[in-house]
């Protein structure tokens, strides 16, 4: 008797579980496709009122594919965390670390708010810029020091378009495998403390 009990109760536990989540707007992986921002917001990147409007906006996601984000405008903007609820700390790091590569047109300024016209460069570069053996290593070794172990968590559209980008720091700016690994920690979207 006991034991249908608690089976009766395990569907509930689980519906009580989702409801807190979304009642808690606490943010699990998203997989779902959503449309594009179509311009950015009027907040400097860094600012509290920017780091309130991206973590709640929703057009970056897990499952968002290079093939999706090439059918954008090159204005609209994917915005907001895929994976954890983005951490004002951490976004502010990431943010000041970016500064420093204000030179190179093709970093992010916001590791939540990226142009589909930088995706679409950086897509580019990951099919055109090849990697000598001697390159190679060093990407191999930059991946290795990167939080995700990668260009990001999943093969989602960012580990394509920050893939090219390590290609092209690699190639065109002749960064090294701790450099490398540094920008790419700073433009990780995925949310949370780091």
């Amino acid at each position: 008797m006991r034991r249908k009990a608690i089976f009766a109760l395990a569907p509930l536990s689980i519906v009580a579980v989702v409801a807190a989540l979304f009642v808690g707007n606490i943010k699990m992986f998203h997989f779902g496709a959503t449309a594009p921002a179509a311009n950015a917001s009027s907040f400097p990147a860094g600012t509290r009122a920017q780091f309130a409007y991206l973590a709640a906006q929703n057009s970056n996601s897990c499952g968002l594919q290079p093939s999706t984000v090439k059918t954008y405008a090159d204005a609209a903007r994917i915005q907001g965390s895929c994976c954890s609820a983005m951490d004002w700390n951490h976004y502010q790091k990431q943010v000041h670390g970016l500064r420093a590569y204000r030179g190179i047109r093709v970093i992010p300024r916001d590791p939540y708010d990226i142009p589909a016209s930088i995706a679409k460069k950086l897509f580019a570069y990951e099919n055109s810029i090849d990697l000598t053996s001697a390159q190679k290593i060093v990407y191999s070794r930059a991946m290795s020091i990167t939080p995700e172990k990668g260009p990001c968590c999943c093969k989602c559209w960012r580990w394509h378009a920050f893939k090219g980008l390590s290609q092209y720091l690699i190639v065109r700016k002749h960064f090294s495998a701790h450099q490398v690994a540094n920008v790419i920690s700073l433009v990780d979207g995925c949310g949370g403390k780091a």
